[in-house]
């Protein structure tokens, strides 16, 4: 008798063959490596609290805990959050949700494109000095190199914050 994940694991299988003879489909695929992964992490850790989220190995868990904590609150960081995978949460969060990271100039942007690249993570990055005319129907995540007067911004333009990370204690009772 086949289990879920040997039916999840042939539609993976078929989706990528037809993503291999030109059909768009990652989407789909996307769907599917979510729940193989939901399913994986659900069996490996069967007492765990069925609302709690996946640890990524490559980010540090205090962090991420604080991250869903807080949201849709931004994160207070400093120096001693350095190399802990502020980056690396926010864009896996962007690419599982389809919710773009708002960073405070272009040259962030490269950087997450490059992260990316070197990852294998897909996500939105949009400067916060291109926002005017966007639509964001699932919200935005912010990098903590937005700057106070770009969140404002942010804030003026209604779009919806669903969480981040700044420098700035004032920040916070902006969003």
């Amino acid at each position: 008798m086949k289990t879920e994940f040997d039916y999840l694991n042939e539609h993976l299988v078929t989706l990528t063959r037809l993503r291999e003879v030109g059909y768009k489909c990652d989407q789909e695929i996307s769907q599917v490596l979510r729940c193989l992964h939901k399913n994986f992490f659900e069996s490996v850790a069967p007492d765990s609290p069925k609302n709690s989220r996946p640890a990524l190995g490559d980010v540090d868990a205090e962090l991420q805990k604080k991250f869903h904590l807080y949201a849709p609150k931004l994160v207070l960081v400093d120096d001693d959050d350095r190399g802990k995978g502020k980056t690396t949460l926010l864009m896996r969060l962007s690419q599982q949700n389809s919710i773009p990271v708002i960073v405070g100039t272009n040259t962030e942007s490269k950087m997450y494109k490059h992260l990316g690249e070197e990852k294998d993570i897909s996500c939105g990055v949009i400067p916060a000095d291109r926002l005017s005319g966007g639509l964001f129907p699932n919200g935005v995540f912010i990098d903590s190199t937005v700057s106070k007067d770009q969140l404002k911004t942010i804030k003026k333009l209604g779009i919806e914050i669903k969480g981040g990370f700044h420098h700035d204690e004032v920040l916070s009772s902006l969003v």
